[in-house]
């Protein structure tokens, strides 16, 4: 399984499932977003109760100036880089017809 890694402020690393990842798209923003269960995690030393700090979740939200073309958005996942494909909206243009 490939796994995205997050970092936070303390250059700590919070893993996520590839199959739990989502980004939604609307037309002028990106938005991925992911809910977790958080896990406790004990060591021998007994003053030490968590290895890692409870993680939830995240969501991070990209906005954009142009219309975005989200029909023909795409996103891939690889060594665990999300990576999101999204292409200007096309503007539609207007011909002047000549009448005879």
């Amino acid at each position: 399984d490939r796994t995205i890694a997050n970092s936070n402020e303390d250059d700590e690393y919070n893993h996520i499932e590839e199959e739990d990842a989502k980004a939604d798209a609307p037309e002028q923003a990106v938005s991925k977003d992911k809910q977790a269960n958080a896990a406790k995690s004990t060591t021998a030393w007994t003053r030490l109760y968590r290895e890692r700090p409870d993680y939830t979740g995240f969501s991070r939200t990209f906005a954009f100036q142009n219309p975005m073309d989200v029909q023909k958005a795409s996103a891939s996942m690889e060594n665990g880089v999300l990576t999101l494909t999204i292409p200007k909206l096309v503007q539609k243009t207007t011909a002047r017809i000549t009448i005879r």
